[in-house]
């Protein structure tokens, strides 16, 4: 039976689909001979995906979803503080690892759902503004020129676009302490988020171009408390970053 749902707007339907066509393609491929490969795998695979998508992965990727929907739901009103908490401690770890990748179907879920997203991405303010006081901290107590220009720069696009990579191993890492003070800040944020419920309206990476995604279409003050956690960040990043300090002798 093909399970009556709406697929607008969904993500998961669709990585489990292809999570499933990638082992079938494959396995169509390898019985397949070479001859008539290019022609017939794709159109093979198409006639099994079909109905297994409509009857299996779909509607389990629609059920996924609307369970994601109950305890974003859940956490949005009754704990809203709690993910924002979670995420936002651990999030420079997860961009350095790669794992905030994985979040973004939950954001997209979150913003299809409830049309705002109050505990990823609040918790991001945390680690592109906290990479742009590191940078400024290292930029004025450096003294190689060197060190620097790479701070103005990495500084720079953490601050203008919310890309933090080049600050995170560019200085970061390299330097150790400035992580230090890296956690720190995106604690500080996470928790002033939490209290505040701060909330994203539109997706895209905090940064100086895109806070306008936290204005409220309704009219409301959450704009004021995102620029506030801003604010908290920049502070107490660079103070951290400033008095754990950091060694440039082997730079």
């Amino acid at each position: 039976p093909v399970t009556p749902a709406t697929y607008s707007s969904s993500l998961i339907p669709m990585i489990l689909t292809c999570w499933a066509m990638k082992y079938i393609g494959s396995f169509i491929e390898d019985k397949c001979p070479d001859s008539i490969r290019y022609v017939m795998v794709p159109f093979i695979t198409m006639v099994v995906m079909i109905p297994i998508m409509l009857c299996i992965t779909g509607p389990v990727g629609s059920w996924i979803g609307e369970l994601m929907k109950i305890m974003l739901v859940y956490l949005s009103e009754k704990v809203p503080f709690v993910g924002t908490i979670i995420v936002g401690s651990i999030v420079p770890f997860l961009v350095l690892t790669g794992s905030h990748l994985a979040l973004i179907p939950l954001e997209l879920q979150s913003f299809t759902t409830l049309g705002y997203e109050s505990m990823i991405m609040p918790a991001f303010i945390g680690l592109n503004f906290s990479q742009f006081a590191v940078s400024l901290a290292v930029f004025l107590k450096a003294r190689k020129k060197s060190l620097k220009a790479t701070a103005f720069s990495t500084g720079l696009t953490a601050f203008l676009t919310g890309t933090t990579e080049p600050t995170l191993y560019g200085i970061s890492i390299r330097f150790k302490k400035p992580l230090i003070a890296t956690f720190i800040g995106c604690i500080a944020n996470a928790l002033f988020c939490a209290i505040f419920n701060v909330k994203e309206y539109s997706w895209g990476a905090p940064g100086f171009f895109t806070m306008v995604n936290f204005i409220d279409p309704k009219g409301s003050n959450n704009i004021y408390f995102a620029i506030g956690a801003v604010v908290v960040t920049i502070v107490v990043t660079f103070i951290a970053t400033w008095f754990l300090g950091f060694d440039e002798s082997n730079v």
